[in-house]
């Protein structure tokens, strides 16, 4: 079921962002907007690329308020109509190099952009990056920049939203996700666009299909999986990894690190008609971790997936369970096809 599920408390935890219009984010992603605090003062960021605040080395880091004052710009990444005001920052790099502009601790629904040398010279752009206390904050990561050049880094926000935001600019620093040695392997086949997922999409697919988590030895278990966001016709899409457990009777403790901005999910009622979950977000590289008590003997699930629906290459991550039934062979790709269907 490639569609949106929507669950208790009206949560997506779907592989879809739901498909219509691009300006329009309540109906792209299931939400409305955070208008945030309403903040007009102190303005730190200049008014336009004429008088924007010159950040003079990195790492930077600078906080202001935006309401009230002019929508200079607007880019579309991938939401259009910006009426929200903007203020600038001015960067001119002495050598080469690659850094990450980060608004997650802001108070809105933000937007960043950043033009080199002129408006119009479009370098980069985002708009939600699964960060922040809504997941709408927004972080650009990897940017290349040429010595010599100076870029204009724009802090807007979606539709009118504005308030309190805070940029910290630094240089880029990778994150890389290892596989511990005797994990078990996801061995989903790779990330595509117009994917159907029949390997462990769980209540999202048709017919439900769950991938068993084991443990390897103690209770403990600990599976390495790849997730990532495509297109479907034309529409958004996350994978999902739906991964089902049986409980000792006892608290279960699970924690969860990836490459990408992350949502995890601890699904308690394994019921894809009534299903039960604590839920969290993490950042990338950042450990988001869940626990509860499940009975020996109980079926529990695990989700893993990205907290965003676009912008996510097939990306690394490593899941922990303790307190689980196993300790058997962890599964591989040539026995996992094999027994599938007994999890549907």
């Amino acid at each position: 079921m490639r569609r949106l599920l929507v669950v208790v408390l009206a949560l997506c935890i779907a592989g879809a962002a739901m498909a219509a219009s691009t300006s329009n984010k309540l109906n792209t992603e299931g939400k409305g907007l955070f208008p945030g605090d309403g903040a007009m003062g102190p303005r730190t960021g200049g008014e336009d690329i004429g008088t924007a605040t010159v950040i003079g080395a990195l790492p930077y880091a600078d906080t202001g308020a935006t309401c009230g004052f002019i929508n200079n710009y607007d880019e579309v990444c991938p939401y259009s109509g910006s009426s929200s005001p903007d203020v600038v920052y001015a960067y001119t790099p002495a050598a080469a190099q690659a850094i990450t502009v980060d608004l997650c601790d802001s108070s809105y629904d933000t937007k960043v952009y950043i033009y080199a040398g002129a408006v119009g010279n479009l370098v980069a752009c985002n708009d939600d990056a699964g960060c922040g206390y809504s997941g709408w904050q927004s972080l650009l990561e990897n940017i290349a920049l040429t010595a010599g050049v100076t870029y204009y880094i724009v802090v807007d926000g979606y539709g009118s939203a504005c308030g309190t935001y805070q940029m910290d600019v630094y240089g880029y620093e990778p994150c890389v996700v290892e596989c511990p040695a005797g994990a078990a392997l996801e061995n989903e086949p790779p990330c595509q666009d117009n994917y159907t997922d029949m390997w462990n999409g769980g209540c999202n697919s048709s017919p439900y299909v769950f991938q068993p988590m084991e443990a390897q030895a103690n209770g403990c278990g600990t599976m390495c999986g790849k997730s990532c966001t495509y297109l479907y016709y034309g529409s958004s899409y996350r994978d999902t990894d739906w991964f089902d457990c049986i409980g000792l009777g006892g608290t279960v403790t699970t924690d969860c690190t990836a490459e990408f901005p992350l949502q995890f999910i601890f699904i308690w009622n394994a019921d894809c008609n009534n299903l039960q979950y604590d839920i969290t977000t993490a950042g990338a590289c950042q450990t988001a971790t869940l626990s509860r008590y499940v009975g020996a003997g109980v079926h529990f699930w695990l989700w893993v997936g990205a907290s965003v629906f676009a912008g996510i290459p097939e990306s690394d991550y490593v899941l922990n369970a303790c307190g689980i039934e196993g300790g058997i062979v962890p599964v591989q790709e040539n026995t996992w096809g094999q027994i599938k269907n007994l999890y549907k």
